[in-house]
């Protein structure tokens, strides 16, 4: 199976690759380049080609595919289009031979669902393979935080010995935990970005989840 590109990579030739980032809070999507005459390379983090015989960015079409595939992930899974528990598609490999390859992540109406993505392979507008399986949440699962984000984020700041005015960014999200029985429980979380940390700090009752350090 080929490799899903992402930004900062190169584009091979004859290869059409778009990739859709999902910043915080969902609110915009930011596409790369999917040149319409394939060249050597192209960096995919340009919004502008070098010269015009690498195409044009063309975000209209970029997002008519997007939908068009969540909308083909939808009906594979069976998920109605209002329904809360639902997909994002953040990375799509276009190949030649009408193939398309894609990466779904899970959301909960606006909140992103921390957990396994999901590989779907389409081929003329049917889902050839789908590898993974949407995570299961409770019908009645709150997404209503008791600590509120600027809590949250001085919380995240004690906990890993950060200096007191340290910029942080706080994004509520569901992140899945393991339990002593060895289940997995979803919980509502803030996700804190400190410099040089990430920190996971429940948000209903504020204990730290978990920590890494981030770029």
């Amino acid at each position: 199976m080929k490799r899903i590109l992402k930004i900062g990579g190169i584009l091979p030739a004859l290869l059409l690759s778009a990739c859709i980032v999902e910043p915080a809070r969902l609110p915009e999507v930011r596409y790369s380049a999917a040149p319409e005459l394939p060249s050597d390379r192209l960096q995919l983090d340009k919004a502008q080609p070098d010269n015009l015989t690498q195409g044009h960015l063309n975000a209209d079409k970029l997002e008519l595919q997007r939908r068009r595939l969540e909308r083909i992930a939808r009906e594979y899974l069976k998920l109605a289009p209002d329904a809360p528990h639902g997909i994002r598609i953040n990375e799509v490999l276009f190949e030649p031979g009408d193939r398309q390859q894609a990466v779904l992540h899970e959301v909960l109406g606006n909140l992103p669902i921390e957990a396994t993505p999901l590989h779907m392979a389409v081929v003329a507008g049917r889902v050839e393979s789908m590898e993974g399986r949407l995570h299961e949440l409770p019908a009645d699962f709150d997404t209503r935080p008791t600590i509120d984000q600027v809590s949250a984020e001085e919380l995240a700041r004690i906990y890993v010995s950060s200096l007191p005015n340290a910029e942080a960014q706080g994004q509520l999200v569901i992140r899945f935990e393991t339990g002593e029985d060895g289940a997995s429980e979803p919980l509502l979380a803030w996700r804190i970005e400190l410099p040089g940390q990430r920190v996971w700090v429940d948000a209903r009752s504020g204990r730290m989840l978990a920590q890494e350090r981030s770029p």
